[in-house]
């Protein structure tokens, strides 16, 4: 097998249909399906169920697809590892997000980051915290910022601790209170994040364990939309006590809630050894230097 045959069975895993995955590899459908049935010849193995509507990878395509990807990471550093040593310095940076650290951190490092190291090219992802730890693992990015703990084959470095807050418009009868009794929150209608999402399934388990249940909840999939609601005061929410850096444009309220929710270490996270670029770890030695030197500006609720 070519590390081509790896790159054609990735792109339309990704995809999900010959003709957006040939396009995006500039090459024609015909060659594509033919490189996916060479390896499927020679692994003895059906990689994707087809239809004539669809293209779902088998289980076996999923097998496949891992160890694709690992091989293509390991290429990848491999060529990156040789143009450091020829001094050519080039490099690509893949990188999975929280919407958290996105939204508040990310812009600034980042500009830093290629204003010191012109010839990296960086890609951000704002992915799920889930999402960001198979990633990682299957080497389709370089790092990740998310919520730990790990579990091996990952690897995680403390950047700091997040604290959740109560969230309510200035105009709410609750914006006037210095700290807000969990209990009160049966009486409100509160806005969260979808589930899936680390921070919602935090919140639901803090809720549940103390025997609070909101009179109404509304899901949304970002914070911004969830700011906005809570800023036109349909809705009260807890969310990550750092999401005041954007709330004076919205006019929000952040306040301390009794007893206090769980804090959460935000981690620099890092797949498997052997899959690490000298851009990733030029990026981890700078963003770890970042936030110990206080760049951060830290914020309590």
């Amino acid at each position: 097998m070519e590390l081509r045959q790896f790159r054609y069975l990735a792109k339309l895993a990704e995809e999900l249909s010959y003709t957006r995955a040939a396009r995006a590899l500039n090459v024609s459908q015909s060659a594509l399906s033919q490189q996916i049935k060479d390896m499927e010849e020679d692994l003895g193995v059906r990689l994707f169920d087809r239809s004539a509507h669809a293209v779902r990878l088998t289980e076996a395509g999923v097998i496949a697809l891992d160890h694709a990807r690992r091989a293509l990471a390991v290429a990848e550093s491999l060529r990156e590892e040789i143009d450091a040593y020829r001094g050519l310095k080039r490099g690509r940076l893949r990188l999975g997000v929280t919407q958290t650290f996105n939204a508040l951190y990310l812009p600034a490092i980042v500009t830093r980051f290629v204003h010191q190291h012109e010839t990296v090219d960086v890609e951000v992802l704002e992915l799920a915290n889930a999402e960001i730890f198979e990633r990682l693992k299957s080497g389709a990015i370089n790092l990740g910022v998310g919520i730990g703990p790990v579990e091996p084959p990952l690897a995680a470095y403390k950047l700091y601790t997040d604290s959740l807050a109560f969230v309510c418009s200035r105009n709410h009868p609750l914006a006037a209170r210095p700290t807000i009794r969990l209990r009160e929150l049966g009486d409100q209608c509160l806005a969260l994040l979808s589930r899936g999402f680390t921070t919602r399934a935090v919140i639901d388990a803090f809720l549940e364990r103390h025997r609070v249940a909101p009179k109404r909840v509304l899901e949304f999939n970002t914070f911004a939309a969830i700011m906005s609601a809570v800023g036109n005061g349909a809705c009260v929410s807890i969310m990550p006590a750092d999401a005041r850096r954007v709330s004076p444009m919205l006019d929000l309220c952040f306040k301390r809630i009794l007893p206090a929710p769980p804090q959460r270490n935000v981690c620099l996270l890092k797949g498997p050894a052997g899959l690490e670029t000298p851009a990733a770890r030029a990026f981890e030695t700078f963003v770890r230097a970042y936030f110990t030197e206080g760049a951060r500006g830290r914020v309590s609720p």
